[in-house]
């Protein structure tokens, strides 16, 4: 039976997403003691952005070991935080090694001069194995009470009538099935849209060149970029310079001061 034991904001599953360039990885490393599966690798933009500060992070080129890191982690976890950067790359690796590891058919009709195509299967084991994903970090989430954070890039997808008239526009996850796309943000308590805002964006680029942008966290659905959160929180939240864990942890306590 459990208990009404929980501390609103003491370790957070989220999912950040958004365009390249908006600050995803930056924010997520901000928050304090961080592990990070290193999947784009960018850690040397982020150690650049936080001169000084000491990270631990691994790569990985297989599924194998990344998910042994992932089990280790779910029984012994000494960091306060654990990201993986970015479930974009995940989907990427995962269809990377299912075409090299499924048993070759060289008269299949996906194979193009010599190289291999994907097939439905890959894209079953592509769901497979972010869903395993995922339920490694939500474990490691519980267990340890530590915080999760997974980036995740969006694309432009256009919605037509029968017509062909384009009525409305919104973004998806980019993962190589559709599917798992749509299914993804529903497993995470927090999901946030980063984008940045150019001061001025009406006025020519050789007029805008000396503004300086704004980062932006939108945390509930703003027009075509959906974002959800159960937490007491502004809808916008600018982190221009600052660090965005610290920001959110004052607006979770009601701090609205900065």
């Amino acid at each position: 039976m459990n208990t009404d034991d929980i501390v609103v904001g003491e370790s957070l599953f989220a999912l950040f997403k958004g365009e390249p360039g908006t600050g995803k990885s930056i924010a997520a490393h901000s928050f304090p003691e961080t592990y990070t599966i290193d999947l784009d690798r960018k850690m040397s933009s982020v150690k650049s952005f936080y001169p000084g500060r000491r990270f631990e992070y691994d790569n990985f080129d297989d599924l194998i070991s990344l998910n042994q890191r992932l089990e280790f982690l779910r029984s012994h976890c000494p960091y306060r935080t654990v990201i993986v950067d970015s479930i974009t790359s995940l989907s990427q690796l995962s269809m990377r090694c299912m075409i090299k590891y499924r048993n070759p058919n060289p008269n299949s009709k996906t194979v193009r001069a010599g190289v291999p195509g994907s097939e439905i299967e890959d894209y079953g084991g592509e769901t497979n194995e972010i869903n395993l994903v995922l339920d490694h970090l939500k474990a490691i989430n519980i267990t340890h009470k530590v915080n999760v954070v997974v980036t995740a890039h969006v694309i432009e997808v256009q919605h037509q009538s029968v017509g062909g008239k384009v009525t409305n526009t919104s973004r998806s996850l980019v993962t190589a099935g559709r599917k798992i796309a749509a299914i993804i943000p529903t497993q995470f308590d927090e999901a946030y849209h980063f984008d940045v805002r150019v001061l001025g964006a009406s006025m020519s680029l050789s007029e805008q060149s000396d503004d300086k942008p704004e980062y932006i966290c939108y945390t509930r659905h703003v027009g075509d970029d959906w974002a959800r959160t159960a937490l007491k929180i502004p809808t916008c939240i600018e982190w221009t310079d600052r660090n965005f864990y610290e920001i959110l942890q004052k607006r979770i306590a009601g701090d609205i001061s900065l």
